[in-house]
């Protein structure tokens, strides 16, 4: 076969055309095996995410009610625990509280700051009067603030809430 100017224009227009159509099923190809799990999960799903919006919502409502006492949740959970467990170290705290090591030591720091922890017997942590009286004057605000979130769960969703916390902390003690 003789080549002439032509028929070589014509082999480099179809190599061109060729090249596009490999190219282009190509990055199609690579765009599908590399963005097909985007495609496909549903981010509404992810228990992580879900039980991070719950946390938030509750942690609203609790809030509200325990704004006018400056103090955190986890510091509020720190002062609970503390007012039925006295005496027990920061590694037991830590486990019960579920919190980690430096969330609790910064919370302990304020709750020192305060005079609601005393720091007379450590490594036991036990509370002060004033912990003590805290803890007894802010109860009616953590129970309306129950009440709420009660009030939205129902008692199908309570039951739902207690059923996770015994499989997900309570098995793990």
């Amino acid at each position: 076969m003789r080549f002439t100017y032509a028929n070589i224009s014509q082999v480099l227009l179809l190599k061109f055309i060729l090249n596009k159509v490999v190219y282009t099923t190509y990055s199609l190809y690579i765009y599908i095996m590399e963005f097909n799990n985007i495609d496909r999960f549903n981010p509404r799903t992810c228990f992580s995410g879900q039980i991070t919006r719950i946390n938030r919502s509750i942690a609203n409502i609790f809030r509200a009610y325990l704004k006018p006492f400056d103090v955190t949740n986890s510091q509020l959970t720190i002062l609970f625990i503390l007012s039925k467990r006295p005496g027990i170290n920061q590694k037991q705290l830590s486990d019960m509280a579920v919190l980690e090591k430096s969330s609790l030591n910064r919370n302990l720091k304020r709750l020192f700051d305060k005079n609601y922890i005393s720091r007379k017997d450590l490594p036991s942590l036990t509370l002060t009067q004033q912990g003590k009286t805290f803890v007894n004057d802010i109860i009616p605000e953590w129970e309306k603030a129950m009440q709420d979130v009660r009030t939205v769960l129902g008692e199908e969703g309570e039951h739902a809430l207690e059923t996770l916390h015994r499989k997900l902390i309570l098995s793990k003690s």
